[in-house]
């Protein structure tokens, strides 16, 4: 599958607006795991450029915390989190949901192995709540594992998007997050890529929700070469979710 054109990030967005409390977590940023320090500064700028009010995001986590910041510092608004283990960002979490003027709430969300007209992919089962606290004008799409795959979250959201919101990728650098991308654009022609930078942080993409089905993706394809590269990902993550879940029983086990 052909990789997405590259697309730098605006200058708006790589600097300039600048919140004390995202850079007090930014400063703390060194968990591999984690968002990291500069993406952290980047996906903050972009949302209060943006007037981001209604946030959803895939993954919670410091993520959360650099999200609530944004929303509080232009006067609040509501975030709205998925993610599939809750018990892993207790912390963090506190921290986003204490945050002034913001309206937070963590939502458990399962992966399931999934087969549709847009290919075969892990993606999430029914979660009510993102249909309930929507629409968004921002989705910030840094989960599930990355065994996984990051495909699924766009196909929960794109029906609670308004138009004009935008979707912003995290890790954007790996091959497996510009697959989800290039199916994304594949899948959805009312989608524009704004940038696709994998020369800042570990890679970030933006694309536009136009809202409107006639509106031209970004890239050329069809829906026959998105079929093969979704089914390519799934067996590959297939092979290391099995791996991933032996090495932890394994551990269990030992200890």
């Amino acid at each position: 599958m052909e990789a997405v054109e590259h697309a730098p990030l605006p200058v708006e967005w790589l600097s300039g607006v600048t919140v004390p409390e995202v850079e007090a977590i930014a400063g703390t940023l060194t968990n591999p795991w984690s968002i990291s320090a500069e993406a952290a500064r980047i996906v903050a700028r972009i949302a209060i450029i943006h007037g981001a009010s209604r946030v959803l995001e895939f993954g919670a986590g410091m993520s959360s915390r650099v999200l609530a910041s944004a929303l509080g510092a232009t006067g609040g608004g509501m975030l709205t989190s998925i993610e599939e283990n809750p018990t892993w960002c207790i912390e963090a979490w506190r921290c986003a949901e204490a945050t002034g003027g913001v309206d937070a709430q963590l939502v458990r969300g399962r992966v399931r192995l999934k087969i549709d007209r847009r290919g075969i992919y892990y993606g999430y089962g029914d979660i009510p709540e993102i249909a309930a606290r929507g629409p968004y004008d921002f989705l910030f799409v840094d989960a599930p594992w990355g065994g996984y795959g990051r495909e699924g979250p766009v196909y929960s959201a794109i029906g609670n998007l308004v138009p004009g919101a935008l979707i912003v990728l995290d890790d954007a650098r790996r091959p497996r997050e510009q697959r989800c991308l290039r199916r994304w654009l594949l899948n959805y022609p009312q989608l524009v890529l704004l940038a696709n930078d994998l020369s800042v942080a570990r890679g970030i993409a933006v694309l536009g929700y136009s809202g409107s089905s006639k509106a031209k993706g970004a890239v050329p394809g069809s829906l026959a070469e998105v079929w093969a590269g979704s089914a390519y990902d799934t067996v590959r993550s297939a092979l290391r979710i099995r791996r991933h879940r032996s090495r932890q029983s394994a551990l269990e086990a030992a200890g």
